[in-house]
């Protein structure tokens, strides 16, 4: 016999990112948004915690992870190839929002960086 899924059973992602739990489960969570102006990898974590505490699948994880983006990085959408997945849309915000591939070039212009006049040291 197939069963019926009960859909009040089942979470709900509500357009304003809320993870909406029937009541009596799991807590409500708010999906961050990333923009690409803060840490890549504090997103990343934050995502992957939230999406293995809640057991999304490959799926799930995926699409979450596309709604979640926004201004900028929510451009890297239109460069994913037909049938991508959760690692190819992190590999594309690693190369663009990451700070491994960036290291050479903040190097160079941190070398370049002189101080201005009237500015202090801890400005600098």
């Amino acid at each position: 016999m197939v069963g019926i899924l009960n859909p009040s059973s089942v979470p709900q992602v509500q357009a304003d990112g809320v993870v909406a739990e029937p009541k009596g489960q799991r807590p409500l969570f708010k999906i961050d948004k990333y923009n690409g102006t803060t840490s890549l990898e504090t997103y990343f974590l934050q995502f992957k915690q939230l999406a293995a505490y809640l057991q999304w699948t490959e799926r799930d994880t995926f699409y979450n992870m596309c709604a979640s983006l926004v201004g900028p990085a929510a451009h890297v959408l239109w460069e994913l190839p037909k049938g991508a997945t959760t690692a190819d849309l992190a590999r594309l915000l690693q190369v663009r929002f990451g700070t491994d591939q960036q290291t050479a070039s903040f190097q160079a212009k941190l070398r370049a960086r002189r101080r201005e006049p009237g500015e202090s040291l801890q400005t600098l």
